[in-house]
């Protein structure tokens, strides 16, 4: 089962990255959606699960037929660069058509679906809704953009955005969320969808778990543009080569829906006095 996904060239429409059939995801399906030419469309529909459409880059506008008959439609962008401006993002509810139809030259965008037990409605999140947050220092100092860890009418999915300064370390201290351990520590599976800026820039990842874990693991992977990695468990700090930004758009998805429910490595989070 693949832990990181290398970049693939961009298709039209959409492309199917990393799900349970593929990876050690149990609740995650994730994907990508390009659109080339302005007024290219795509068409969906959602089965009894929730998506959350996230901005890349471009803008598109998104028109959804709800299971009830409702019907809405969202404008998203524009965006043009991802390491200065915020996302918007579309909830999409369970049993939704949905139609994306692209108002720029290029549209790109992801798409995040995991199975839900109940009903929504269609959601639009703009930037200004986007809550920034700069956490650590020195050079475990980033910058943290909260998209729907606030109180919204969504049942699993918690999502955000992360940009690492050059040089700069993420996912710092390293810390996990695999284990009920209330009120520190929730399970939840994550999955990082990285961009570089220059795009030729190159970051890394390791994910490891405690030594007591029967099926531990400890992997270090080279990151490059566009590359994916998914997170079932252990420790998973980020790091990015000088002269490089890093940003990764994060999803956890578990049995709950809750931001900040982790633990440190013990060995290291003697680091966060260095903050206070």
């Amino acid at each position: 089962m693949n832990l990181h996904f290398k970049a693939r060239e961009p298709i039209q429409g959409y492309q199917m990255v990393a799900d349970p059939a593929n990876s050690p995801l149990c609740w995650q399906t994730f994907g990508t959606l390009t659109l080339f030419e302005k007024g290219d469309s795509y068409e969906g529909q959602l089965e009894k699960e929730e998506a959350i459409l996230t901005l890349l880059f471009g803008q598109a506008e998104v028109e959804i037929h709800e299971e009830s008959g409702l019907e809405v439609r969202y404008s998203m962008g524009p965006r043009k660069d991802p390491f200065v401006e915020r996302t918007t993002m579309v909830y999409l509810p369970p049993r939704a058509k949905f139609q994306i139809v692209a108002i720029s030259p290029v549209f790109r965008s992801t798409l995040h679906k995991v199975p839900v037990k109940n009903e929504g409605h269609a959601l639009l999140i703009q930037p200004g809704q986007v809550t920034p947050v700069s956490t650590g220092t020195g050079n475990w100092r980033r910058d943290v953009s909260l998209c729907t860890a606030m109180d919204l009418p969504i049942q699993r999915l918690v999502m955000g955005e992360t940009i690492n300064p050059p040089g700069n370390w993420s996912s710092y201290p390293p810390h996990k969320h695999d284990e009920e351990f209330p009120p520190e520590e929730a399970v939840f599976e994550e999955v990082y969808h990285f961009l570089l800026k220059p795009e030729q820039g190159f970051g890394f990842i390791r994910l490891y778990d405690p030594p007591r874990r029967k099926d531990r693991m400890d992997e270090v992977f080279v990151i490059q543009n566009g590359d994916t990695v998914v997170i079932p468990h252990g420790y998973h700090p980020v790091t990015v080569a000088p002269g490089y930004q890093i940003f990764y758009l994060f999803s956890l998805a578990g049995e709950k829906r809750q931001y900040g429910a982790w633990r440190d490595d013990p060995n290291h989070h003697w680091v966060r006095s260095l903050a206070q």
